[in-house]
């Protein structure tokens, strides 16, 4: 899956969540410059400091300083603030991540691959449905014995017969004006216009 140049900020989340009201405009900094890296790291949404994946994150509190800009100081204080106010959230190892960010991530990549696995179901149906087409021939319906399979001729200058109901409530023929009293007549009556015998 290629990785999105952009994502979605939710403004109003932002400014209406109560647990980054709570902390200081300091720490918010510090927050968002951590959505930064995460937006960036592999797996998306988890503050990975050395961007190699889950199995060796680096929990160095200088290495994540340095990512945000920060003093290491500055760093343990927000983390400790955004601890206590339930906006930050830990993994069973230990690393720090975005809910959000995490959870439509993995929606992301669940999409991709449902999209993938589509795409493939679609295409081998189409190649099963095709395989079983055979050209036009000059003849009109014939049978091939060798394949079972049935060729039909389509009559280029035949016009279709179009019906509609008179007061009487039949079924009339557009063409010769053969009249119906029921619809399951008609197919015949179709058929025979289709070869010219009417």
């Amino acid at each position: 899956m290629g990785k999105s140049p952009a994502t979605q900020f939710y403004w109003g989340d932002w400014r209406r969540d109560p647990g980054i009201r709570a902390c200081t405009f300091e720490t918010r900094g510090i927050w968002f410059e951590m959505l930064c890296v995460m937006w960036e790291c592999e797996p998306r949404g988890y503050f990975n400091t050395n961007n190699n994946g889950l199995d060796d994150i680096s929990t160095e509190i200088s290495t994540a300083a340095r990512m945000i800009g920060c003093t290491e100081k500055e760093y343990k204080n927000a983390v400790t603030e955004l601890e206590k106010y339930h906006v930050l959230s830990r993994d069973s190892h230990g690393i720090i991540f975005n809910r959000r960010m995490a959870r439509e991530a993995k929606m992301r990549k669940d999409w991709s691959i449902r999209q993938a696995r589509h795409r493939k179901n679609v295409t081998q149906e189409s190649q099963l449905s095709h395989a079983k087409v055979t050209p036009l021939s000059s003849s009109s319906s014939s049978r091939n014995n060798n394949k079972g399979e049935t060729k039909i001729d389509v009559t280029p200058n035949v016009t279709p017969p179009r019906y509609y109901k008179n007061e009487a409530g039949n079924f009339i023929c557009s063409q010769c004006q053969k009249s119906f009293m029921q619809w399951k007549n008609l197919q015949s009556h179709f058929e025979e216009h289709k070869e010219g015998k009417v």
